[in-house]
């Protein structure tokens, strides 16, 4: 197939390299292992025009995951001393990726891939580029991919769901053609009604109406706002509130700030948080990701309280019709709890009161089992004359057969 679109084709070798478990050097292989499809390809034909599909997640923030597809428009040569090309520019189907880190208005451009690098067994590690051609793929290949056209063939079905996870990737009968069409193959399993009969209801029916004089506060860690804005606009219960809390919105300080209709948007990269040149904050700053924001009613008399140069990932807003200050916060893993709580307290004594009866709101994700009978954020938190609001877990994660329930987010709100 590639010789046929491709003029212009090239073989990119993988550079392995051996790994001395004593001392940890590598030594590069003149000629790579031969692996299974589990691993990058150790040879990979490319050239311009040559459809592909990325293998691995380069940058979720940016839409750079596993399994998006485009179309090669350049190899770039390799940098003098390489053997391997610099890179290769990709222009996905998906004129979203890596949107936030190009110009506002520009239009739909290539995106350039890097050799990417993973472990091989034996002590080996491999470089190449995480591709592979793809102007066809299999059904388990395309789950979760969305597409505005697609040729589906059903003469393979095994299994029951295929069917529709196939049929299901494209946005609209327009851009579905069927091959080896046979209404056998369409089926689900037989258990699927009985299930969906035992599943507790997790949503209302209808969005819960909101009362007069009711102000709504939503926090939640999107963990990648850009992904999932779509999410935020297509949820009534999230959307109808007067404020929106996100943590970790991985937005960088140059990104294009997603807009959501009826609100304004606030924001605080972590880049700008840590301005302090200490060594833990500098480690802070360079990680990715973090960030905070607050998705503002357009309708909300507010303003953004600013505090200083504290060393936290922090917004705090005014929020004058209910006279209470709305501190947002968010503590990365890596924070040493003890540091944190010294930033914290700065911000908390900082906060501005237009008289005695103005209240706070302290939220957000603090990293750590908010529920724990000692827990020394919880225990902080209670010295300074705040109430925990939360009383139930907010996370669920699996370990073995056991489910761990753990509380990270919190609300606190002053006595």
């Amino acid at each position: 197939m590639i010789k046929s679109v491709c003029s212009i084709t090239q073989t990119i070798n993988a550079l392995d390299y051996d790994k001395n478990p004593e001392t940890g050097r590598l030594k590069g292989r003149e000629v790579p292992y031969e692996t299974s499809h589990d691993f990058l390809p150790a040879h990979l034909v490319i050239g311009p025009k040559a459809r592909v599909m990325l293998l691995r997640n380069i940058d979720l923030a940016c839409g750079l995951v596993n399994r998006a597809m485009g179309i090669v428009t350049e190899v770039l040569p390799p940098k003098q001393g390489s053997s391997s090309p610099e890179g290769v520019m990709i222009l996905f189907d998906n004129s979203k990726i890596n949107q936030n880190k190009q110009q506002s208005g520009s239009k739909h451009q290539a995106t350039k891939i890097t050799m990417f690098e993973e472990n091989l067994a034996k002590n080996a590690v491999r470089h190449q580029f995480p591709i592979q051609l793809a102007w066809a793929c299999t059904i388990h290949k395309v789950q979760g991919l969305t597409t505005d056209k697609a040729v589906v063939s059903l003469k393979h079905i095994f299994a029951a769901g295929m069917s529709y996870v196939a049929l299901s990737r494209v946005t609209s009968m327009a851009g579905l053609v069927i091959t080896d069409f046979d209404e056998k193959h369409i089926y689900c399993n037989e258990q699927i009604c009985k299930a969906l009969k035992q599943m507790p209801q997790f949503l209302t029916v209808k969005s819960r109406p909101i009362l007069e004089n009711e102000m709504v506060i939503v926090l939640h860690n999107i963990q990648g706002l850009i992904p999932h804005i779509n999410d935020i606009r297509a949820n009534t219960d999230i959307s109808t509130a007067n404020f929106i809390c996100l943590t970790e919105t991985w937005l960088e300080k140059k990104t294009v700030l997603p807009s959501l209709e009826g609100f304004n948007f606030i924001h605080k990269d972590r880049y700008s948080s840590y301005p302090s040149e200490k060594a833990e904050f500098q480690e802070l700053q360079r990680k990715k990701h973090g960030g905070v924001g607050i998705y503002v009613g357009n309708h909300q008399q507010f303003c953004q309280v600013t505090h200083g140069s504290m060393n936290i990932e922090c917004l705090v807003v005014y929020i004058k019709e209910i006279n209470t200050n709305l501190v947002l916060v968010y503590k990365p893993e890596t924070y040493t709890t003890s540091l944190f709580l010294e930033e914290l307290y700065q911000v908390l004594i900082s906060v501005p009161h237009q008289d005695v009866n103005t209240s706070t709101i302290v939220l957000g994700d603090f990293n750590q089992d908010i529920l724990k009978t000692h827990s020394s954020i919880n225990d902080f938190m209670a010295k300074q004359g705040f109430a925990q609001i939360v009383s139930e877990p907010t996370k669920q994660q699996m370990e073995t057969h056991l489910l761990t329930m753990y509380t990270s987010m919190a609300i606190y709100k002053f006595l």
